[in-house]
């Protein structure tokens, strides 16, 4: 039954690029998009000049080879430990905040906004501003998202959203394959928690209707918090009642979060920090996680780390290959490792 239903993920992506783009119509300097609330809007056809507070936008525009048209973006982005390996050109863009001021945007004269809030874009588009809303929660709106990005760019950004979901399917095909034998008895219990925002918070999470769920179900996981749709955060007392045997920890203060929970008491008997079944995931641009390029990297990784018996992830080795397929970058084996163990180019720990 796994594996039908991961022959039907893949004919998904397969088939995804002979649709109809997100571009409904174009002029000669304009093109008609809609964007991911599903909003029309004109802007300038390949746009040189774009602010970006959306991480997974940025990111993918650098894979695809357009970082230097990031003129503006969030803090968390510009302060990346690997920005620099990856697209030194950013490091000139100027920081913005998620709700940047109308004034400053005005000053930057942008051909193109990219926000995480609809509701924000729209204000600004009620200024006349090209703002559009970018983000994804699972795999369609993924599909979607990049098939939009493809449309913005325009050129090799197609064959790079091909070559990518085809890196996508091949690596959830694998892990399909490697599990198989996997029932509902033996799945691993999981909980996540986002190292990205709120310091000092374990309990910051994602539940069901989340690319989360998504992720964990798809390397043969059970989430513990899918029973709770739509969340970004739970009680701690829910969360400890959960008492999961793993725990994965994403986002750039995740050895402090692991630190904070092996140092919190009421940790002490919950299965996963009990028997030491805490991980941290990778970096790279960003640090893996659900929104990122690496996402192909991340469901190896954690696969491998859930079931090791049945999957293999082949260390520095998957990263080098990875880097040079998708961003063209080849790194020392010594950056590698630290990438592998989600530590900074020196080795230095980043939260």
């Amino acid at each position: 039954m796994a594996s039908i239903k991961f022959k039907k993920i893949i004919m998904l992506f397969s088939c995804i690029f002979s649709l109809s783009s997100c571009v409904n119509s174009e002029t000669d300097n304009q093109i008609k998009i809609t964007d991911c609330a599903g909003i029309e809007i004109k802007i300038t056809k390949n746009p040189q000049r774009i602010i970006s507070v959306n991480q997974s936008f940025v990111e993918f525009s650098i894979a695809m080879g357009e970082g230097s048209k990031i003129i503006g973006t969030h803090g968390s982005v510009l302060g990346h430990v690997y920005l620099p390996y990856f697209c030194p050109e950013i490091l000139n863009a100027t920081k913005v905040g998620y709700q940047a001021n109308p004034e400053l945007i005005f000053s930057l004269e942008p051909d193109l906004i990219v926000l995480n809030d609809p509701a924000y874009a729209q204000s600004l588009r009620d200024k006349g501003l090209p703002a559009i809303y970018f983000g994804y929660n699972n795999i369609d709106e993924l599909n979607y998202s990049l098939n939009l990005m493809s449309d913005i760019y325009g050129g090799n950004a197609k064959k790079f959203v091909q070559k990518w979901m085809a890196n996508f399917a091949n690596t959830l095909e694998n892990i399909s394959n490697d599990l198989s034998s996997l029932t509902d008895l033996n799945k691993k219990n999981v909980y996540y928690i986002n190292a990205a925002i709120n310091p000092g918070d374990l309990y910051s999470t994602f539940g069901g209707n989340s690319f989360v769920e998504y992720w964990i179900n798809h390397i043969g996981g059970k989430l513990v918090t899918s029973k709770y749709p739509d969340i970004d955060s739970i009680e701690k007392e829910v969360a400890l009642s959960l008492n999961p045997e793993t725990i994965f920890i994403s986002g750039y203060a995740e050895y402090t979060r692991k630190d904070e929970l092996f140092a919190d008491p009421s940790w002490k008997n919950i299965d996963a920090v009990a028997n030491n079944e805490v991980y941290l995931m990778p970096t790279s641009l960003v640090s893996y996680e659900r929104f990122s390029v690496e996402l192909p990297m991340l469901f190896e990784y954690s696969a491998s780390i859930l079931y090791p018996e049945l999957h293999k992830f082949d260390g520095i080795n998957s990263l080098r290959n990875f880097n040079k397929e998708i961003y063209n970058i080849e790194f020392s084996d010594a950056i590698l490792n630290n990438m592998l163990l989600g530590l900074g180019p020196n080795g230095e720990r980043m939260g």
